[in-house]
């Protein structure tokens, strides 16, 4: 069976979302580095990192 195309609005929503979650991690990074947060942030960016990675990885899957 073969597969439709993804339409339009979900490659912008994925795209949206990728640039959003890796673009927290970035400026949670630069917040513990200022000193403005403590290490809990860490968490949150590695759990942006992952949900990034994660958006990445939907919008090109591997061809079996």
């Amino acid at each position: 069976m073969p597969h439709a195309p993804h339409p339009p609005t979900r490659s912008a929503l994925v795209s949206g979302f990728t640039v959003g979650c890796l673009g927290l991690a970035v400026l949670g990074i630069g917040e513990w580095l200022n000193g403005h947060a403590g290490p809990g942030i860490l968490l949150a960016v590695g759990t942006e990192l992952l949900l990034g990675l994660g958006f990445i990885q939907a919008r090109n899957p591997a061809v079996s």
